[in-house]
């Protein structure tokens, strides 16, 4: 990939703003209004994983009710969860849920994209990278079989104006989905992987060819069309 010019740098110096949020009003929100909102929202969808083995719900948590409010009253029983709190004065986060009779965790990377010393990482949005590995039931037993899972989850910036921001965040969690199968490859496995998150995108733009395509050539392509939104 190859550097932008003067634009991106004009970029850099925007301050970070409420616009960088999907939520601006979350602080002000009330909590429990909110996470019902969140909940009648995602209603269809938390109905048709209630079976599934592995999922990461459709919206972010806020952190001080999580373990609290929402894993009581979604159906995750049966499953155990892994979250990650946003950084910053922000108090949502993301998960990834499985079902502990079909999974066992192997591994899990759970990262900040806030990096100080890097400017183009100054957004407080994180991300999971989890390895699990599946579980068959021998008797009374539950042992280990076939070949491992990888799940990652993230919520990237929302700020459509900063497709460049979003494209380092979307680099760090590429770059720990392939440092996670590099180690089974080392083991001589064979991972499967399950990419998901709000990427803030619509597809067949640029950043959406990045994951597809695994490449994105993007010398002079304004900083707002790498993840152009509706």
């Amino acid at each position: 990939m190859q550097d932008q010019s003067g634009e991106m740098k004009e970029r850099l110096k925007e301050p970070v703003t409420k616009e960088d949020s999907p939520s601006p009003n979350m602080d002000e929100e009330p909590l429990s209004a909110g996470l019902q909102d969140r909940r009648k929202d995602a209603a269809p969808e938390m109905t048709e994983v209630e079976s599934a083995e592995v999922f990461s719900p459709p919206w972010s948590f806020p952190a001080a009710s999580y373990y609290t409010t929402v894993e009581p009253t979604v159906p995750f029983e049966g499953y155990t969860c892994v979250y990650q709190r946003r950084t910053g004065k922000k108090t949502d986060g993301c998960a990834i849920c499985y079902q502990s009779t079909c999974f066992t965790e192997a591994a899990v990377s759970k990262l900040e994209f806030f990096r100080p010393e890097t400017k183009l990482l100054d957004r407080h949005n994180v991300g999971i990278v989890l390895l699990l590995r599946p579980l068959v039931a021998t008797g009374a037993e539950l042992k280990e079989a076939g070949p491992p899972l990888c799940v990652a989850n993230t919520h990237l910036l929302f700020n459509p104006r900063r497709g460049d921001v979003k494209l380092a965040q979307l680099a760090i969690m590429l770059a720990e989905i392939d440092a996670m199968i590099k180690s089974c490859k080392a083991r001589g496995e064979h991972c499967n992987i399950v990419f998901c998150g709000d990427f803030n995108a619509i597809p067949y733009m640029p950043l959406y060819q990045l994951v597809t395509t695994g490449e994105l050539y993007y010398q002079g392509i304004p900083t707002w069309m790498v993840r152009k939104q509706n």
